[in-house]
């Protein structure tokens, strides 16, 4: 059983009183929040196309999925959308995702065949006693690389061409 969050909505309006000059106080969040839900609610009121109520330049009602993908567009399919692209500040799968298409890794997990779809990889995270560092990874961005005798410290060498 997961253990209860030990956060509360008094602690919360405690800090945001500390970090905020004008006084943060329940009343004024509630406002702000009211306030955000009304324009939240006229934007998508007003939303209607070009068209009268169809969606911008689809030709499809609101809502609609659109059947053509512009030329130059990017489309992703991910489990959600990231709350951020600071990955020093939030880690969660969407956020990891997103920056794993905008960047490159130093190393990598090596890939193996899924045991249920051979026809798939996924990334090896089985404790290998064979490899460095017990993990079985190889360089991305990174020709090689070495921790530390006391382990605080990772060395690499970028691969020919890498700035």
């Amino acid at each position: 059983m997961a253990s209860p969050d030990p956060r509360n909505f008094s602690d919360l309006m405690e800090y945001l009183h500390k970090v905020d000059r004008l006084g943060f106080s329940r009343r004024r969040f509630l406002g702000m929040m009211a306030g955000a839900t009304a324009v939240g609610g006229l934007l998508s009121a007003c939303g209607g196309g070009e068209d009268g109520g169809e969606a911008a330049g689809t030709g499809a009602a609101p809502g609609a999925a659109e059947t053509k993908t512009p030329a130059n567009t990017l489309v992703v399919a991910a489990p959600g959308t990231p709350s951020t692209l600071d990955s020093e500040f939030d880690v969660n799968i969407q956020t990891t995702d997103a920056i794993g298409m905008l960047y490159d890794s130093l190393i990598q997990f090596k890939a193996i065949p899924d045991p249920e779809n051979p026809n798939v990889l996924r990334e090896d995270l089985t404790i290998h006693d064979d490899e460095p560092y017990g993990w079985a990874v190889e360089g991305k961005l990174a020709e090689s690389w070495e921790l530390s005798s006391d382990g605080t410290t990772a060395t690499f060498t970028l691969k020919q061409g890498i700035k």
